[in-house]
């Protein structure tokens, strides 16, 4: 029994850990869990490549938002 608990754990912990692949262009990825509406999922599953589309709506948004940040700061005096 002591064997298929450590078994059971080593299976639990491993489950765990984040998966990594690679992208297109060779850098590293993690698998993550989102839940969307019924209307965003089919707009993604019309996609040609779900993983490559969500990545560009994430590098967009990231973009979006840094350059938000840099708009918002004051000009450096010289």
């Amino acid at each position: 029994m002591a064997a298929t608990k450590a078994k059971q754990t080593s299976k639990t912990a491993a489950a765990k850990e984040p998966k990594e692949a690679k992208d297109a262009k060779g850098g590293k990825t993690e698998r993550v869990n989102v839940w969307l509406t019924p209307e965003q999922v089919a707009w993604l599953k019309s996609k040609k490549n779900v993983s490559e589309t969500v990545r560009a709506l994430v590098t967009e948004a990231m973009n979006m938002q840094r350059l938000a940040e840099s708009v918002k700061k004051p000009a450096k005096k010289k």
